[in-house]
């Protein structure tokens, strides 16, 4: 399966943000920003995610990993991820303005901590889309397997 140009942009997109964040967490643990870890954290485990399924579809084996539940299960996660990095991204934008706060890194900077928590809201959009597209394509995989299992049972 060859992948599309706008794959390929998603999936290097995906890779910078995921070692992005990587450094930005443990450079905001250092720098005693929580905000930031907890929103480099989400990004993480979002772009892992996509990453994943993206990879896994690529090589024509989703579907052995990702069953209809798991990609629920990612579609939950990004349902309950959207809003709490929706709500994240206010609170740190709204936060930094009220304090009047430069872009600092040290001791809870918000507009260091807003960029991967509103990453992270762009890319759950994406994981809920994507998941959606994938439980999709799954489906027409298992109405094919049910077609052809019900012609290969001979009549009797």
């Amino acid at each position: 399966m060859a992948a599309s140009f706008l794959h390929t942009c998603k999936i290097v997109l995906l890779i910078i943000c995921m070692f992005a964040s990587l450094f930005e967490a443990f450079y905001a643990i250092w720098k005693r920003n929580n905000y930031a870890m907890f929103s480099c954290l989400l990004l993480e485990i979002t772009c892992v995610l996509l990453i994943h399924m993206h990879s896994r579809d690529a090589k024509g084996k989703l579907f052995e990993d990702y069953s209809r539940k798991k990609l629920m299960a990612v579609i939950v996660f990004g349902c309950v991820e959207w809003p709490l990095t929706l709500a994240g991204s206010i609170f740190l934008l709204v936060s930094g303005i009220i304090h009047k706060q430069g872009f600092q890194v040290e001791d809870d900077g918000y507009f260091y901590a807003f960029i991967p928590c509103v990453l992270a809201n762009i890319w759950s959009a994406v994981l809920i889309y994507d998941a959606r597209c994938f439980r999709q394509k799954f489906d027409e995989y298992e109405a094919q397997v049910q077609q052809n299992n019900r012609t290969d049972i001979p009549a009797v």
